[in-house]
């Protein structure tokens, strides 16, 4: 895919963990749910372009995280009816971003939230993908966050 750069890992990372903090201040977001990981993947052939810890996740979820990541990701894949899967979404240009550690709304909020700061996707796409799901974490997050 030619617009992923793998200079754009620090920038990634750097949001997301933005976006991570953010939703901490949020009511009643859990306080311990605190990372995961992500990864963006081409929709066409499955593979996987980047997968990344993003925030603060204990040894013993390592594995279990990224095995969960991977699969959503998957799993949308191959069913490509869907613009979503609990925590992983798709994105115009063949693009599927997932996460997995947090709430599932919270992975699928962070894939969101994180694709318009990059300018992935717009605000008004990202919002049907979060009404389709009833995502209250993405709404809250974007009404306290995000400037239209």
């Amino acid at each position: 895919m030619s617009w992923f750069k793998k200079n754009l890992v620090p920038t990634i990372i750097e949001q997301a963990e933005g976006i991570l903090s953010g939703m901490a201040e949020l009511p009643d977001f859990p306080k311990d749910s605190t990372g995961g990981y992500f990864a963006v993947s081409d929709r066409m052939t499955g593979e996987t372009l980047l997968l990344i810890p993003i925030g603060e996740v204990t040894d013993q979820n390592l594995i279990r995280y990224r095995g969960f990541c991977l699969e959503k990701a998957r799993r949308l894949i191959q069913n490509p009816a869907r613009e979503r899967y609990a925590g992983a979404v798709f994105l115009p240009g063949n693009i599927v971003l997932s996460f997995s550690g947090l709430p599932e709304l919270a992975d699928e909020a962070l894939c969101l939230i994180l694709a318009i700061i990059l300018d992935w996707t717009s605000k008004a796409y990202a919002d049907e993908i979060a009404t389709i799901s009833t995502n209250k974490i993405y709404f809250r997050y974007t009404e306290e966050f995000i400037n239209d």
